[in-house]
């Protein structure tokens, strides 16, 4: 048997591990809406001329950048508080 309480909310550890697979879960879902919009920003012409008409290698950098940027937020709380490293 292990040291776990009965009850999964009453369990510390496990708390801590739905609580980061809940927030990793959110940035996810960031992510994906940030690559979205960015993707449909790309076919609105003001904004295409607002940031310089960049070239289908620019977008991409450009939506990797989002992309990346979005996720700092909701995966480095959690894996200072884990005391792991977590880049998915």
């Amino acid at each position: 048997m292990n040291n776990t309480h009965p009850i999964w909310w009453k369990d510390a550890g496990l708390c801590k591990l739905n609580l980061h697979l809940l927030i990793l879960l959110l940035g996810s879902y960031t992510c994906g809406f940030n690559g979205s919009v960015m993707n449909s920003f790309f076919g609105i012409e003001s904004f295409m001329t607002d940031v310089g008409n960049p070239n289908p290698l620019q977008q991409g950098l450009l939506t990797v950048q989002c992309h990346h940027l979005a996720r700092l937020p909701y995966q480095l709380p959690p894996s200072v508080v884990l005391g792991q490293q977590v880049w998915l």
